[in-house]
């Protein structure tokens, strides 16, 4: 969600941000959008023969680290944008609503993206393989379920500390329930959009088993982060950081190399707790040079801070723009398979523009608010007309 502007006096008791803060903040969330950007454009334009190489194995790898960390800051930054305005978040229903609203439009506009039909008439005739489609759970979905059940345990627990401690547990068992979720066949015994949400079997990309566990692992840390580092130097932060993070690496690599799996063996490099323990310890290293380089980084530039605030936007964007939708095909259909160079530059053009309407838009929502609600109900109906 939204970092807080740094000029902004804190409502909340204790709240207090520093600059460094929100400088890290940003800047992580600004380089995972980017690499998120690139790696997405890889995926869909570079030629595959270029895939058997040791280079793109190991590119292979670290994309998978940026939605891990792209999922982990979503959490991350919820705790802070919260932590600052606490009483307001459980007592003001109007600012509730608002991101009630907000979280369910992005859960709304990952179904709409995967629509089985041209029209809503048509839906009656929609395969079995269109509806699993259309209720596969990715991005948007994670994070926007994941968001609506922080916001819920903010209501429900009441205080910072009890919310820390709820995200830090939920997390745990998030990852400790996977492999016995993704061992059972759940269309049999429960609904295909619940299904979907439980494990990969009937094709999400991200389901919340296990990919919750980012979310609500960086709410834990972000709130521990808030209350703990605000008004300190950033060397101390970065430090834990660091140790926990390599703490984490090393349990999880014992772990995945044990000759016995005790929670079981589905997957275990998707859904396995030592593989997620090695990638949370990797995410925390990363945003611990992240907090270290915050030090030297005063303030970020706008374009920087509208690429983190807008995170959710773009993704969106650059999904569409890269894989097509219902309404227009994407750059991969139109473009085909692309050689290195022009790969490398199509990654340029998207940085570029993906920046520019980051700005755009956050500068708008600044300065005419009412302009981007008008414009974010002209999207919706642009988007669904077609489809009656």
């Amino acid at each position: 969600m939204n970092a807080y502007p740094m000029s902004a006096a804190p409502a909340a008791a204790g709240a207090r941000p520093p600059t460094s803060r929100i400088v890290f903040l940003d800047l992580a969330r600004a380089a995972a959008v980017l690499f998120m950007v690139q790696g997405h454009t890889i995926h869909q334009l570079l030629d595959q023969v270029y895939e058997p190489t040791l280079v793109f194995q190991s590119w292979l790898f670290l994309r998978g680290l940026t939605s891990c960390m792209f999922l982990l800051l979503s959490g991350f930054a919820f705790s802070v944008a919260s932590d600052k305005y606490w009483d307001d978040h459980r007592g003001r229903w109007r600012r509730v609503a608002r991101r009630l609203i907000r979280f369910s439009f992005f859960l709304g506009l990952g179904y709409l993206i995967h629509f089985p039909m041209g029209r809503f008439a048509h839906l009656e005739f929609a395969s079995d393989e269109r509806w699993r489609s259309f209720l596969q759970v990715d991005v948007l979905q994670v994070v926007a379920v994941s968001l609506l059940l922080l916001q819920g345990l903010i209501l429900l627990l009441g205080t910072r500390r009890r919310f820390a401690v709820a995200s830090a547990l939920v997390a745990g068992v998030i990852a400790l329930a996977t492999p016995l979720m993704w061992s059972r066949t759940w269309v049999d015994g429960v609904p295909l959009w619940l299904a979907s949400y439980l494990s990969s079997d009937t094709g999400s990309i991200f389901p919340f088993f296990p990919w919750g566990t980012y979310l609500f692992a960086g709410a834990a840390l972000g709130m521990a982060y808030a209350r703990r580092a605000a008004g300190h130097s950033p060397a101390r932060p970065a430090a834990s950081l660091a140790w926990l993070g390599g703490m984490l690496a090393m349990a999880g690599l014992v772990g995945f190399l044990l000759p016995f799996q005790p929670l079981g063996t589905v997957d275990p490099w998707r859904a396995g707790p030592a593989m997620l323990l090695i990638r949370l310890g990797l995410i925390f290293l990363v945003l611990g040079g992240f907090v270290a380089a915050s030090r030297w980084v005063p303030r970020l530039p706008r374009s920087i801070q509208a690429l983190s605030q807008e995170s959710l936007m773009i993704y969106v964007v650059h999904v569409a723009a890269l894989y097509g939708s219902l309404w227009a095909p994407g750059l991969g259909q139109v473009l085909g398979r692309q050689d290195l160079f022009h790969t490398v530059a199509w990654i340029g053009v998207l940085f570029v523009s993906m920046t520019f309407l980051a700005w755009v838009w956050n500068q708008t929502k600044r300065q005419r608010p009412l302009a981007i609600h008008v414009a974010r109900a002209a999207i919706a109906v642009a988007l669904i007309w077609p489809l009656i």
